[in-house]
Order: C-alpha cells, then sequence, then structure tokens
C-alpha cells in the first residue's frame, strides 16, 4: 500500500524540471542481499538527508554512501528522482563482505598492538618492585608503591579489555565472510527470488486495490452510505456524535463536540488532504 512519501514522489514534475534534471547521485541495487545503495555526489541538504533517512537509508562513513536494509518500492521510487535510474550493483557481496573482514582485521590489529604496549607498560613497572615486596606503611615509599599497584592493576584490566576487543573484531571478520558464503548458496538465492517475486505481487495487488479505491471516491453522486461502504476499505474511520464508523484504521475523523455532521464531500476533500487512504492517495497523485 503506497506511503504519503511516495505519493509525493510519483507527483508529476513541471516541464521546467523534467528538461533540466539535477541528480544528487547514483543508485544501485544488488539482488544478492535485496538492498539499495545510494552515492551522493555532494554532500545532502538537511531536508534531503532527513528525507533519506525517514525513507529507511542509513549513512556508512566507511564507504560513503547510504544503504536501505531492504528494497521497496517507495525507496526504489525515491533513488529514481534523485538519481534518475537504478544501476546493477558492480561489486558481489562476496567482494563488500572481504572489505568488511579487512575492516574488522585493521580494527583486531589495532586493539591487539595497544594492549601489548598496556602490557609492556605494567610490565616495565612491575619489573621495579623486587618479587614479593610489600607496601610498606608509614615509610616513605608506601605512597609511590599504592600509585604504582593501582597502575598495574588499571593496566591489566585494560590490556584484558584490549584483547577481548581484538578477538570481538575477529570474529566478526570471520563472520562477514561466513554471511556471504551463506547469501551466495543456490538455495538462499531461491528462497529470494521467491520472497522478490511475492512483494512484487503483492505490490501490484495494492495498487490495483488503491487504484479502484481512488476511481470509487473520485465517482459523481457519491452519498454517505457509499462513503460509509468505501471507508471499510480504505482504512479510516469517522466518530459522529460518540458512534465510530468505518474501519480503526490509519487516520480518523472525530467529529465530537463541532456539531458537523460529515458529508461524503467533506469526506473526500479530507482525505485528499491528509493522503492517508491508499485510494485517494492515487487518486491524488494521478
Amino acid at each position: 500500500m503506497a506511503s504519503p512519501e511516495q505519493c509525493a514522489i510519483d507527483a508529476p514534475e513541471t516541464d521546467a524540471q523534467a528538461q533540466a534534471p539535477d541528480y544528487l547521485g547514483t543508485a544501485t541495487y544488488s539482488p544478492e542481499d535485496n538492498k539499495l545503495r545510494f552515492y551522493p555526489f555532494a554532500r545532502l541538504s538537511k531536508e534531503d538527508y532527513q528525507r533519506a533517512k525517514d525513507a529507511g537509508f542509513s549513512w556508512a562513513p566507511r564507504q560513503e554512501l547510504f544503504v536501505a536494509p531492504m528494497w521497496t518500492p517507495a525507496r526504489e521510487n525515491l533513488m529514481l528522482k534523485w538519481c534518475g535510474e537504478v544501476d546493477d550493483e558492480d561489486r558481489t557481496l562476496m567482494e563488500r563482505a572481504e572489505d568488511r573482514a579487512d575492516r574488522f582485521d585493521g580494527y583486531s590489529e589495532r586493539r591487539s598492538q595497544e594492549a601489548d604496549a598496556v602490557r609492556a607498560k605494567v610490565k616495565s613497572i612491575s619489573d621495579g618492585i623486587p618479587f614479593g615486596q610489600p607496601i610498606l606503611v608509614g615509610h616513605h615509599s608506601e605512597r609511590r608503591a599504592r600509585k604504582d599497584a593501582q597502575r598495574i592493576g588499571d593496566g591489566i584490566r585494560k590490556a584484558v579489555k584490549l584483547w577481548d576487543t581484538s578477538e570481538y573484531w575477529e570474529r566478526r571478520a570471520a563472520a562477514a565472510k561466513q554471511h556471504a558464503q551463506y547469501k551466495e548458496r543456490p538455495d538462499v538465492r531461491h528462497r529470494r527470488i521467491k520472497g522478490i517475486e511475492a512483494d512484487l505481487r503483492k505490490a501490484r495487488k495494492n495498487e490495483a486495490e488503491a487504484q479502484e479505491l481512488g476511481q470509487l471516491w473520485a465517482a459523481e453522486g457519491l452519498d454517505l452510505e457509499r462513503a460509509k461502504t468505501l471507508a471499510d476499505r480504505g482504512y479510516f474511520s469517522v466518530k459522529e456524535r460518540g458512534e465510530q464508523w468505518g474501519t480503526s484504521g490509519r487516520w480518523c475523523m472525530d467529529t465530537a463536540g463541532t456539531g458537523v455532521t460529515p458529508t461524503p464531500q467533506g469526506l473526500r476533500r479530507q482525505l485528499l488532504k491528509c493522503g492517508r487512504s491508499s485510494g485517494v492517495q492515487r487518486s491524488a497523485c494521478g
């Protein structure tokens, strides 16, 4: 079912916009992971960034791109508006997984080096203390001995934490490659294709229903009883004098305390304005 964002995206452009498109970047789609990727030419404006975020895109700073977790019609329409077309992703899932694994390996190596440096510092402190030497309470060396003990304890805990972090990134690197190998299995790809085909059938069904509802709402001679029937199909409700009719859906018109009796024409205007009913949405978008 179309979203309000998709309605705005589907709106026809002016002649000036059509003659001089100003694209914001390039877009790709990968059927291996069912993700859309947007490569901007420059930093997005605050409004465009918020629009991308609202559409489900998130910024990947290491790759310098926006990525959506899955394909949807609204997201593709946004990419078509911003980029003109959606190309095939050039890089394979395994290539991207190897890049991620390389980054994780780098993280792991740096944490390991930091852990070794901390351990060496702890060792240099402990080497200066005779084995079994207690802290001499009241002696002039007590203050320094306690500070050394504190630094040794803190250093050991930090080194252990860094080693744990290093092992964590090693596991992430291995998991990235294993996940890519799993996604490339023929049976997994077959299920992914079946899922995409099911999503396409659902989208086409919703589009057909939306077009039908839009035509029914726009028909001449619409009376209140017919409007109530369409309300049951259009996912909205009206509260009139404490009674509710229609379905409890995405939008509700409450006339309590206003003394206003809903009319078919008033309902149609409100629905076209709100864009909450998919049928009215399609009608408004033409």
